[in-house]
């Protein structure tokens, strides 16, 4: 009951005409061993001459951790407005019958998933907010439950475009296809290389992908992926694990200049990340943003520092994180270049042990 009464609540609320979503700090595992039925965030945003706008964030959990309701309301001083809403209902382990989930915001309106026995994404219908469909995709799999097809449909149900997948028997991936409804190829990716990891032979249009490894005296594994981007433009991924099996470096470079456009560097103590630091730049290479985090001894991030280089002026955003006993999240601060900008309060209610 307490949930359909908020579902009741949240759909009866104005339409406010924005499109972005707080990210839920919890994750599964985590809410379903603590217990947590219920998660409110309250983000407090503060301008520069003092103002406050008020932000209101919900979800709701089952026993095993997963979301099945969240929402995103508008606090003022006036009236609440709803901003994004998402229900998901999935069927009980010993019983048959499909999932599905449907959500509502201010430019997808409905939409509705539906999952097969296995919990595996069958279709997903859309719907404009009047109710007229605009628009499915469906799914389907190989025995060994990997995506065997995809098909797009548009808003009278008529196939638009399809994508194809064919596996080795390791179930590794061999190739993938793009296809017009007609059938006529638009873009086909093979996976298959020589020993040595060099492009083969290919039909015209395909988009190879291969792969080379080098190992170090240190245990260090570097691995050379060369792909393409969809226009066909190169891209070669280059990522560095240490004697632990970690990801320590992953780099991006893209275009026949190999001009490097991301890049992820993560340290580690005592097999433990420490920091991971993230950039991103354009395809001339100038930097666009970067974001560092910084963790505790318990794997939380506790500070992290977004810097935006396509502002006029170089633009610092900072967050500070505070957790309880148990490892929940229970206040964030935000900063913009030293000056705070924004206070986070979470609060959670628990079930109640058996």
């Amino acid at each position: 009951m307490k949930y359909f009464l908020l579902i009741i609540c949240c759909f009866s609320l104005s339409v406010y005409g924005q499109n972005e979503f707080d990210s839920n700090p919890l994750n599964d595992s985590l809410a379903k061993v603590r217990g947590v039925s219920e998660l409110n965030i309250t983000e407090t945003n503060i301008d520069k001459k003092g103002k406050t706008y008020t932000h209101r964030y919900i979800y709701h959990y089952d026993r095993q951790g997963l979301t099945t309701y969240n929402c995103w309301i508008v606090d003022s001083l006036k009236h609440k407005k709803l901003v994004y809403s998402y229900i998901t209902s999935l069927p009980h382990k010993n019983t048959l019958g499909s999932a599905y989930g449907y959500g509502w915001n201010s430019y997808n309106s409905v939409r509705i998933a539906n999952y097969n026995n296995q919990n595996r994404l069958n279709s997903v219908m859309h719907f404009s907010d009047k109710g007229k469909s605009i628009g499915s995709t469906e799914y389907s799999y190989t025995d060994s439950q990997q995506i065997k097809q995809i098909n797009y449909f548009n808003k009278k149900h008529s196939l638009t475009r399809y994508y194809t997948y064919d596996y080795a028997s390791n179930g590794k991936m061999k190739h993938s296809a793009l296809y017009k409804a007609n059938g006529k190829l638009i873009r086909y990716w093979d996976y298959n290389c020589d020993d040595e990891g060099k492009m083969t032979k290919s039909i015209k249009d395909t988009l190879k992908v291969c792969t080379t490894k080098n190992y170090l005296a240190d245990g260090t594994v570097i691995t050379i992926t060369n792909s393409f981007s969809f226009n066909g433009d190169p891209i070669k991924y280059v990522e560095y694990k240490n004697a632990q099996n970690k990801t320590f470096k992953w780099l991006m470079y893209s275009g026949k200049d190999e001009i490097l456009t991301r890049k992820t560097i993560t340290d580690f103590k005592d097999n433990k990340v420490t920091r991971n630091y993230i950039w991103k730049g354009t395809q001339k290479g100038k930097a666009s943003y970067s974001k560092t985090y910084v963790y505790n001894d318990n794997g939380r991030i506790i500070r992290q520092t977004d810097s935006l280089f396509y502002t006029k002026k170089l633009k610092v955003n900072r967050f500070e994180f505070t957790y309880n006993s148990s490892g929940l999240l229970i206040g964030k601060k935000g900063f913009e270049n030293g000056q705070l900008n924004a206070i986070y309060n979470y609060r959670y209610n628990f079930y109640k042990r058996d």
